[in-house]
């Protein structure tokens, strides 16, 4: 979906929201090469006193505003999911709050120590509602994961967090990615149930 910048009607996302974005950057063009999707980039809205914003793990875990957000997306193209179970937005909210300012995970390594995107939607809806959004995979599962330039490129992220790297182990690390998200039963896509206009109020 593209939206105008131009505020029309009253803004149709819900706190919760799970809004996706097609990264430009060079991060979202490595989980491109291994997911051969170019949803990349995920976070959570929420309306706050100044509008509405997004929860992320960037680097480091902080609130966007929902517009900056949006544009930083190839053609300012996004999609919104909401999902289908009761849950309680207050405690989603409070649970990705407390990582704010934490670092982002270049390596995806599933510890509660680092963050990136994905990880951070899936575990706050796990932890909160008891809900899994999306299937876990091991990262050995992804495409081109055994590349020279992704090993390379691995191995250099290792080292730059002094921490060995052992390829066929970090294969085995679970990864939820934005595009398995996007598959998960447990949400849907509402990015069509509201016209551009009305999502454009959204932005500030």
């Amino acid at each position: 979906m593209i939206i105008s910048f131009q505020s029309w009607g009253a803004c149709p996302l819900n706190d919760g929201d799970i809004v996706f974005i097609k990264s430009k950057t060079e991060q979202a063009k490595l989980l491109h090469l291994t997911t051969g999707s170019e949803w990349t980039h995920v976070g959570m809205a929420f309306q706050r006193s100044v509008g509405w914003d997004i929860i992320e793990a960037v680097q480091p875990v902080r609130w966007t505003s929902l517009n900056s957000f949006v544009r930083r997306s190839n053609h300012l193209a996004f999609k919104v999911f909401r999902p289908i179970f009761n849950f309680d937005a207050k405690e989603i909210k409070y649970f990705s709050e407390e990582k704010l300012g934490q670092d982002y995970d270049l390596v995806f390594s599933w510890n509660q120590n680092r963050w990136y995107c994905s990880e951070l939607v899936w575990k706050a809806y796990k932890k909160v509602a008891g809900e899994e959004l999306g299937v876990l995979e091991k990262i050995g599962d992804l495409k081109n994961i055994d590349k020279p330039a992704i090993r390379q490129e691995a191995y250099r992220r290792f080292s730059a967090y002094g921490e060995e790297y052992n390829h066929d182990a970090w294969k085995k690390t679970l990864v939820i990615t934005p595009v398995q998200m996007m598959k998960s039963k447990r949400i849907k896509d509402i990015s069509n149930n509201y016209t551009m206009e009305e999502y454009s109020d959204c932005l500030r």
